[in-house]
């Protein structure tokens, strides 16, 4: 079998090509593997690739050069083009299976992991607001939904968590909103007629104080509050009504009681002194 180097230029371009296709995914993979925080073992595994398709794209260029432009060989390019190319060819060959393989790996673990970018979208879907800072009130994740809030009621994002709830605290809001209430959590009514429960609570993890911030739309709620509200109204207005009309029935059954003992007590004293009229 001749030796690599004995080969046209277009025979060595496609080798080339090859091995630079798998440097490519092998960096890709790489990448990846990090971002996944998969297994050493995976992890050394694209390293080995990425560092193995590299010299031979590098070995290759010095192979060509030596050829076209007579430029010196080193000990490893000189022993990389004595190569059969059998050997070159299993190499890419063994290369490739190799990436395909961990590419699958990787493909299919992403499905089973969750990465910070999907939380990130998960959370900025939530029709609610929700803010994570650490104790100096530095934002960590915050979604689209509070920021927009935040937007709205003071004109920019949020910026420092412990600034943005001493702020709905107090009420000072850029726009026409309305602070309903302070406890037990912190109502706002913004321009649009939305209402809005915020409520923070304190997180211990990993030893470290976090704080979470939430926003709840509760307008729904808030006007079935204010039906029931004026419903109440009117059923205590009903019930006041019902309950003077049941005192004037007491008062005239009352007074009938009272004309009904009269009228018998009169009959009783008309019977006992009235003149008893002979053939009447």
């Amino acid at each position: 079998m001749k030796p690599f180097d004995s080969l046209s230029l277009a025979a060595m371009g496609v080798y080339a090509s090859g091995f630079l296709i798998v440097c490519v995914l092998s960096i890709a993979i790489l990448v990846m593997v990090i971002m996944l925080r998969a297994r050493k073992r995976v992890l050394a595994i694209s390293i080995s690739l990425v560092a193995v398709s590299m010299f031979t794209l590098q070995c290759l260029v010095d192979i060509t050069g030596h050829i076209y432009f007579h430029h010196e060989l080193n000990a490893v390019a000189g022993s990389f083009a004595k190569l059969p190319c059998g050997i070159v060819l299993a190499i890419l060959l063994l290369s490739a299976c190799i990436v395909i393989f961990c590419l699958v790996l990787i493909l299919r673990k992403k499905k089973r992991v969750i990465t910070p970018s999907a939380v990130k979208e998960s959370l900025d879907t939530l029709p609610d607001g929700i803010c994570f800072s650490d104790e100096e009130g530095r934002p960590l994740l915050v979604n689209l939904c509070m920021n927009r809030i935040s937007g709205d009621l003071f004109g920019q994002e949020i910026l420092s968590s412990t600034i943005f709830w001493e702020s709905l605290g107090q009420g000072v809001f850029l726009n026409e909103a309305k602070l309903l209430r302070t406890s037990p959590a912190i109502t706002v009514q913004n321009t649009d007629g939305k209402v809005w429960d915020f409520r923070r609570r304190k997180l211990l993890i990993d030893n470290c104080w976090f704080y979470e911030i939430t926003a709840l739309d509760v307008t729904e709620l808030h006007d079935l509050n204010i039906e029931l509200t004026k419903r109440n109204a009117i059923l205590a207005e009903v019930n006041r009504r019902l309950h003077n009309y049941s005192r004037e029935i007491e008062k005239v059954t009352a007074e009938k009681e009272l004309l009904a003992a009269k009228c018998v007590s009169m009959m009783i004293w008309a019977e006992l002194f009235w003149p008893i009229v002979p053939g009447i």
